[in-house]
């Protein structure tokens, strides 16, 4: 059972849903999973996961973190366009 489909049941969602609502979804969890990683400083480690790592030298702003979305594969994933 993968994540979306937890997160779906547990918020009351329908288990049927429309594909474009899916993809919508796991989009949202994998841009959440970046800010979490890569911009948000914890508290007990006091940078980021990424930081803590090696693999960012800075907290990411989410101005970066955006600029890394690409409006071409955002459209083709929320609508399904060839």
């Amino acid at each position: 059972m993968n994540l979306v489909y937890r997160w779906q049941q547990s918020s009351g969602e329908p288990v049927k849903i429309k594909r474009h609502h899916y993809r919508a979804t796991r989009h949202m969890v994998a841009i959440y999973y970046m800010y979490y990683n890569y911009c948000r400083i914890h508290q007990t480690l006091r940078v980021t996961p990424a930081m803590e790592a090696k693999i960012a030298d800075h907290a990411w702003s989410v101005g970066e973190l955006v600029s890394l979305l690409d409006k071409r594969s955002i459209l083709h994933g929320l609508l399904g366009a060839a």
